[in-house]
């Protein structure tokens, strides 16, 4: 269990921005340009902004969230914001003469081109975005000298909590009301934060399973016919199955389940209500060893494995104290992180021309 999801070091955007070709699309490209800040003489430009703030403004319209023009403009400030962070950080490493290695720009763009169906793909994208390989290194160069600069600076500055902070933050967080801070419409940061991690505990102290399915995917409102026949196939597969054939080699082979297939179905450790209501009742039902006769749900038709179960438990001190370290450890190294931004901004000579 993490607790990183809601308090994340900002320094996370500089590690993936290299690694979005290219958040932009390509319809920004023919943005009458102009320059948008200065920061230290070097200029941020509007296409430059647009092809990160459009794709985050359509992503709020695509999900059906209606913005005022307040909420828009505080959206583009904070991704100005962070434009004017990393040219910062990038002049600052610049100055500090921080290297990478052409191992390590190689093994940067090899992460991105992961993301790619190709390499014709990715291709495809740089050039869409009008960049070619040597500027993408060079970003990728970039961002890595940033990374670095980050860890020589900050996370070498950042003090590693003590076990006493640890269960003083353990007994806060038990006393937290997290239902209440969000419906509390004055409820600061740190009340939200203890809140997420409130409900993080509530959940890890629930009973869980361990499961791994097998899955054939079938539309709902498909022919009986169509249905019939991934029926068939599922009973055939368990059959395998129970004539000691593997069920995490048979997942592998016939799962339809793109995101479990290559770990043989393995669903990790889950609690009630995260699956559909039909694989849930069945997989809390059955016992550790034992598979589950076909079901039905929206996706199609399953079988399950259990793996293992947890009982539901009050949870100790011992049982989340290293996460708990580790989130402390993060918010210092948010502190150090800001403090240092601050630092750069105070020494640096920046000018911001209206939108």
């Amino acid at each position: 269990m993490k607790f990183s999801a809601y308090s994340d070091i900002k320094a996370v955007f500089i590690a993936i921005v290299a690694g979005v070709i290219l958040a932009g699309a390509s319809a920004f490209a023919k943005t009458v340009d102009k320059t948008l800040a200065l920061v230290n003489n070097e200029a941020i430009m509007l296409s430059e902004f647009d092809k990160l703030a459009g794709p985050m403004l359509d992503s709020f319209r695509l999900r059906g969230a209606e913005m005022t023009a307040e909420e828009k403009e505080k959206i583009r400030k904070r991704i100005l914001d962070d434009m004017i962070d990393k040219k910062l950080l990038a002049q600052e490493a610049k100055k500090q003469r921080i290297a990478v290695t052409r191992r390590e720009i190689e093994q940067g763009i090899d992460q991105v081109k992961k993301r790619f169906r190709s390499e014709d793909d990715f291709r495809d994208e740089l050039k869409n975005q009008d960049l070619t390989v040597k500027a993408y290194e060079d970003r990728i160069r970039q961002d890595l000298m940033v990374m670095r600069l980050i860890k020589n600076n900050v996370e070498a500055a950042v003090e590693r909590p003590t076990e006493k902070e640890a269960a003083e933050l353990f007994e806060k967080i038990k006393k937290v009301d997290a239902e209440k801070i969000a419906k509390d419409d004055k409820a600061t940061d740190d009340d939200k934060e203890f809140a997420f991690i409130a409900r993080l505990l509530a959940r890890e102290a629930q009973e869980k399973v361990h499961a791994r399915h097998i899955l054939l995917i079938v539309d709902k409102n498909a022919p009986q016919k169509e249905k019939l026949e991934a029926l068939t196939k599922i009973r055939d597969i368990r059959k395998r199955i129970t004539d000691r054939k593997s069920f995490e080699e048979m997942a592998r082979l016939y799962s339809e389940d793109p995101g479990t297939k290559d770990r043989g179905g393995d669903l990790g450790y889950f609690t009630r209500g995260d699956m559909v209501p039909e694989f849930d009742k069945v997989a809390f039902s059955l016992d550790v060893g034992k598979i589950s006769d076909p079901i039905f749900t929206d996706f199609g038709y399953h079988i399950i494995y259990i793996e293992g179960k947890r009982a539901g438990r009050e949870l100790a001190l011992d049982d989340v104290k290293n996460d708990l370290l580790d989130f402390l450890t993060q918010k210092k190294a948010t502190k150090k992180y800001e403090e240092y931004l601050s630092s750069l901004r105070k020494k640096a000579n920046i000018k911001i021309n209206p939108f």
